[in-house]
């Protein structure tokens, strides 16, 4: 011990004591490698009906058993196989039931293989049965960048999300309306007559957008859409529409759409709760330094 001291500090005759860095360096790895060693992983049901259920490193096979508490028959025995990296804190799954089960709301049929985090929600049998992922202690939180442009739909086409190529979560969110704020209608209609009446507000726009994206800030778009729903407004020429305006300002965007009446359509809070909770990454947002 005493000589583990004397290689970790020196002093001069100041007594002026020095830390030598490279020691440093391994204590940060020493104690990053405590945490992996230390970490655990639970299955934390999102019912009454279920326990925690506890994974080991390496392979795990749950279904209909005592352990999970599942009497379901629509459950195999072996539904699931959970295959846990402690290290990287993520699991591969591969379904091995007859039966579909659900990873996030999307449903995930036999044979088919994904992987898992921490806070992803795992279905045993599609929309029963819920467990959410939980690793002790959680994995550091590292900013993605989003590699391709990609569209995704939640709640039965409730609500759209496009995430434009480069896009990165940040604790500082740049939030803005499009109808009236991005763009106009070139018609000078106050609806659109159709998917390409439009045209940037201000010539400014692009420019704008571009140094809060550079200043850290993570550039969203909240828009209502009713006429989607109703039928009134195509959902691919929509979708190539949002595009399009991307591409013009040039700048990495995520765009989140209400497509009818409910809890997502401005003024209420839906879209903003689902940047909050499902898409930024698990980073959390600094209302102080974000503006709508």
């Amino acid at each position: 011990m005493h000589l583990m001291a004397a290689t970790l500090i020196s002093s001069d005759k100041s007594g002026r004591i020095d830390v030598c860095g490279q020691c440093l360096i391994c204590f940060k790895m020493t104690h990053t490698t405590a945490k992996v060693l230390n970490r655990i992983c639970l299955l934390k049901p999102l019912g009454a009906d279920h326990q925690i259920i506890h994974l080991i490193s390496g392979e795990n096979v749950l279904g209909r058993s005592r352990e999970t508490g599942i009497r379901d028959t629509k459950c195999s025995k072996k539904q699931l196989e959970l295959d846990v990296d402690m290290a990287e804190a993520r699991i591969k799954l591969k379904v091995l039931g007859i039966n579909p089960s659900g990873v996030n709301g999307f449903m995930v049929t036999k044979n088919t293989e994904c992987i898992l985090e921490n806070g992803d929600v795992l279905d045993m049998i599609y929309g029963r049965h819920s467990f959410k992922i939980m690793f002790k202690p959680p994995p550091e939180v590292k900013r993605k960048f989003v590699a391709d442009d990609s569209w995704i739909s939640l709640d039965d086409d409730k609500l759209l999300i496009f995430t434009s190529k480069g896009v990165e979560a940040s604790t500082k969110i740049a939030a803005y309306d499009v109808d009236g704020t991005i763009i106009k209608t070139k018609s000078g209609l106050v609806f659109p007559k159709s998917s390409d009446d439009w045209m940037l507000n201000y010539d400014d726009v692009p420019k704008k957008l571009q140094q809060f994206f550079n200043n850290g800030f993570k550039i969203c778009f909240f828009t209502n859409q009713g006429g989607i729903a109703k039928g009134k407004v195509n959902i691919s020429e929509f979708k190539a529409k949002m595009q399009s305006i991307v591409h013009k300002l040039d700048v990495p965007v995520q765009i989140f759409v209400a497509t009818g009446e409910g809890y997502y359509r401005k003024p209420l809070p839906g879209m903003w709760e689902c940047l909050q909770k499902e898409a930024n990454e698990g980073v959390g947002i600094d209302k102080a330094q974000s503006f709508l």
